[in-house]
């Protein structure tokens, strides 16, 4: 849900599809937080604009009647994901090529 948001109100309007990636989350839990209702607000502390990147600076606090119960720092990047997709495909590629042979060792009687 966090990026979704970020997607529709941060990310700089462009005909390019952007692919978000979380870089640091760090939360600081403060208070107790109840079923009941609560803010939650979403303050840009700095962006960086660059070729086909945009990083972002966020912090995220929950508040429930004028407490704060939750506090969360993100930094995440918006790639163009013409530039992001091939990584990607190459690191998952590697991922499942590394987790079948160590399934095979597994499998294989010594």
């Amino acid at each position: 849900m966090f990026l979704a948001v970020c997607e529709k109100y941060l990310t700089l309007p462009t005909p390019q599809h952007y692919y978000h990636v979380i870089d640091t989350m760090d939360t600081r839990f403060r208070s107790f937080l109840f079923p009941l209702a609560s803010e939650v607000r979403l303050e840009l502390n700095d962006t960086k604009i660059g070729t086909g990147r945009q990083t972002f600076d966020v912090t995220v606090t929950i508040t429930q009647s004028e407490t704060t119960c939750a506090e969360t720092h993100v930094v995440f990047s918006a790639f163009e994901s013409t530039l992001i997709a091939p990584k990607e495909t190459a690191r998952a590629d590697s991922a499942l090529r590394d987790a079948v042979t160590d399934y095979r060792t597994l499998e294989t009687p010594a």
